[in-house]
């Protein structure tokens, strides 16, 4: 993946300097057209030239674009662009992966013995519950209820700031109040 970073770079350069030399060229005839009073073929050839010039200098202003859009997207490995600002775009950098069983792990007041198979439908349940949310706020979420970090805890954890935790943190209880049907749980 390096060497084909390296050679769309590469592309990238020499395709500058071809639009300067053409940039230089086109300045040139511009400036040669000016000196013509009279229209005549070679100024009509100037003309066909210049048009010629513009237009491969178009081309490749759009090759340096789509080659930079290319590699921008080979070095962060997602699509440039589909978020907005600096917070967002560190966000692929913060995820944390959690394990969906260390949620049924919380301490609660009284311990029960569950069986495996009761364990299994408990954590599948959850598991539904939790699909309606984004990673990131799976992520909060767990980490606040299922691992039981404070917000402050979660904001130093993730470099996300307290209130976009807490805002986080309210958009997944408002999903699970809304997704969610306590009969399945206690049944």
């Amino acid at each position: 993946m390096k060497d084909l970073i390296m050679q769309y770079e590469f592309a990238v350069e020499d395709l500058r300097a071809k639009d300067k030399e053409a940039k230089l060229e086109l300045s040139f005839l511009e400036e040669e057209r000016k000196n013509f009073i009279t229209i005549g073929e070679y100024e009509t050839n100037i003309l066909e030239k210049i048009a010629s010039i513009k237009n491969d200098r178009s081309h490749y202003s759009s090759m340096i674009s789509d080659l930079k859009f290319a590699i921008e997207w080979m070095k962060t490995g997602r699509k440039p662009g589909l978020m907005r600002g600096a917070e967002n775009l560190a966000a692929y950098q913060r995820e944390i992966k959690i394990d969906p069983n260390r949620f049924l792990n919380m301490q609660s007041k009284e311990r029960e013995s569950k069986t495996d198979k009761e364990i299994k439908i408990l954590e599948d349940k959850v598991l539904d519950l939790l699909w309606f949310m984004t990673k990131r706020e799976r992520a909060i979420y767990m980490l606040a209820n299922g691992y039981g970090f404070s917000v402050t805890e979660i904001s130093n954890l993730t470099n996300i700031a307290t209130g976009t935790v807490y805002s986080l943190l309210d958009r997944a209880r408002k999903k699970i109040r809304k997704n969610i049907k306590v009969e399945d749980f206690f049944e």
